[in-house]
């Protein structure tokens, strides 16, 4: 089932509907127009955007909505934005603007009102495409997103080249050459579901793959990491002029510790917009579990996310994140709430002289439901224990445990 939206210009302004986007999870932005019931038909059509997996559920028709006529289908509390002051607060990153949207303002920047065809990504900020793409994920997340970052035209670097399978490659391959030419590929972590697709491009368009010493590390023997980025290092996208420095798209390393030990975040400098990988998910939750993950270094890298007064959050899971602050502030609250429910566990049962014995002993106490271990630690109890010094190497081995301030 696909939903009609209009495409009506008055000179060079367009219209548009402030609304709860469902792809930016109910954060407030700016959408085109629907099209009242039974005028779709007689609206030309301009293209389509297909649903972007766990971002956006439903396809899209757009439709040119031409004078007085088409402006009555309209449907909503329409105003008309200036195209300048549209794309301005685009290229800032100031406000969201649904995939439909942002494409009909790129498509104006390169033949206006020209048919935009079959579109498949969300091009959040200019030169930041983000394409949701099934992967083995963690449930309920079912997709992995995957990025093209570059001017149009230019040169592109495609960021968690996450599925799996030769069609997908082609895919990949395929989208990125509609957009300008990939000169390189770039890891967030090593875990499978952001690597599908790695060494694939690697050897088959012979691209230098980018990543953290730590990533390329425990990659060692399945993908091979050409170039380690350290943080803070600043990659330059060319644009289609090689010689118009004021064309490049600078693309920023952000070394981000916790979930995984080489863990990258890519900022888009222009924009303020940051792929943030796992740190955050818009679907599900975020693990930290021992073998992998330090939630000392997890807390440590949200709050220096929160310095950096970010305009957006893409994560790889889920849509858009349009409040940096609110919700890196709510994961750390989150999970020092979670902490201290683990600690007043442990003081309390050592108050009643009955320090626990086993892993599953503690466990009622200090989660919100009670849950059985069958593993060394659960995924959902061992992440809350990672700051308090616990030794639990069985379930039901003696807990070894203190509390440091």
């Amino acid at each position: 089932m696909s939903t009609a939206v209009a495409v009506a210009w008055r000179g060079d302004t367009l219209a548009v509907e402030e609304a709860a986007l469902p792809e930016a999870h109910g954060a407030r932005g700016l959408r085109l127009p629907r099209v009242h019931e039974g005028t779709a038909a007689s609206a030309t059509p301009l293209g389509t955007l297909e649903a972007l997996g766990d971002v956006l559920r439903e396809s899209l028709l757009l439709r040119a909505a031409v004078g007085a006529e088409g402006e009555r289908a309209l449907q909503g509390a329409v105003t008309f934005r200036p195209r300048a002051a549209l794309l301005r607060a685009w290229r800032e990153g100031r406000q969201v603007l649904s995939p439909a949207l942002a494409a009909v303002l790129r498509g104006s920047l390169m033949a206006p009102r020209a048919p935009l065809g079959a579109l498949r990504h969300w091009e959040v900020a200019p030169g930041v495409r983000m394409r949701p793409y099934e992967t083995p994920t963690l449930p309920p997340a079912t997709h992995t997103n995957t990025f093209l970052l570059g001017p149009e035209g230019g040169e592109l670097l495609l960021v968690e080249p996450a599925p799996p399978g030769d069609a997908a490659a082609d895919d990949l391959v395929r989208w990125a050459a509609t957009h300008g030419r990939l000169v390189g590929l770039a890891l967030t972590h090593h875990h499978v579901d952001h690597v599908g697709a790695a060494e694939a491009l690697r050897g088959r368009l012979g691209l230098p793959l980018f990543a953290h010493a730590a990533t390329a590390e425990r990659l060692r023997g399945s993908v091979t990491v050409d170039r380690t980025l350290v943080p803070g290092e600043v990659l330059r996208l060319a644009g289609p002029d090689p010689a118009r420095a004021d064309d490049h798209q600078a693309i920023e390393a952000l070394f981000t510790p916790g979930h995984a030990p080489g863990h990258l975040c890519f900022r888009d400098v222009a924009s303020g917009v940051t792929l943030v990988g796992d740190m955050v998910a818009g679907v599900g939750t975020i693990l930290v579990e021992p073998r992998d993950g330090d939630m000392r270094a997890y807390l440590e890298s949200l709050e220096a996310l929160r310095q950096l007064g970010l305009t957006r959050l893409l994560p790889a899971h889920g849509g858009v994140l349009a409040d940096p602050e609110a919700v890196l502030a709510r994961y750390v609250s989150h999970r020092l709430a979670r902490e201290a429910k683990v600690r007043r566990a442990l003081e309390a049962a050592q108050a009643a002289g009955a320090t626990p014995a086993t892993a599953s002993a503690l466990v009622p106490a200090a989660t919100v439901r009670p849950i059985t271990l069958t593993e060394p630690l659960s995924a959902a109890t061992r992440p809350e224990m990672c700051r308090i010094s616990v030794d639990l190497p069985e379930p039901e081995a003696p807990i070894k445990a203190t509390i440091s301030p």
